[in-house]
């Protein structure tokens, strides 16, 4: 993306990330707390929340930093994916009574995102790349 328009997208993510917590606390002070998160309903506001929130604030702080590297923003997207995996099927287990093989389905969809998530924000944070720098090629 050219350098002029990184701050417009940025700023542009922001925005949507900004209108989707403002539709969440407006739904939560409308329909109580309580209402929002019982359930299945918990999962959907979920998942809104890390579409619509997250995701595009996690883009915009990589906009305005203007870095190549991708890893910061795929690996918040991968723990919160996984997270938001795992907690459907763990609340599908008890009434389907299928509790080892939903665990072991939960784990898997759920704590193999969040693992290579995390490993991709410690490789960021640490500077893991080639040579040592992100987003430079040797030579």
């Amino acid at each position: 993306m050219p350098p002029r328009r990184r701050p417009v997208a940025g700023t542009l993510c922001c925005l949507v990330a900004a209108a989707t917590i403002a539709f969440l606390v407006l739904g939560a002070s409308r329909f109580g707390v309580r209402d929002m998160v019982e359930g299945w309903k918990g999962v959907l506001y979920g998942w809104f929340l890390v579409l619509g929130a997250v995701l595009p604030f996690t883009a915009a702080v990589g906009m305005f930093r203007g870095r190549r590297s991708r890893r910061v923003f795929w690996g918040v997207a991968l723990v919160a994916f996984g997270t938001m995996t795992f907690r459907p099927l763990w609340l599908m287990a008890p009434r389907y009574r299928l509790v080892p093989d939903l665990a072991v389905c939960a784990l898997g969809c759920g704590l193999l995102p969040v693992l290579c998530g995390g490993y991709l924000l410690v490789r960021a944070a640490t500077g893991g790349g080639r040579n040592g720098r992100e987003g430079r090629r040797p030579g």
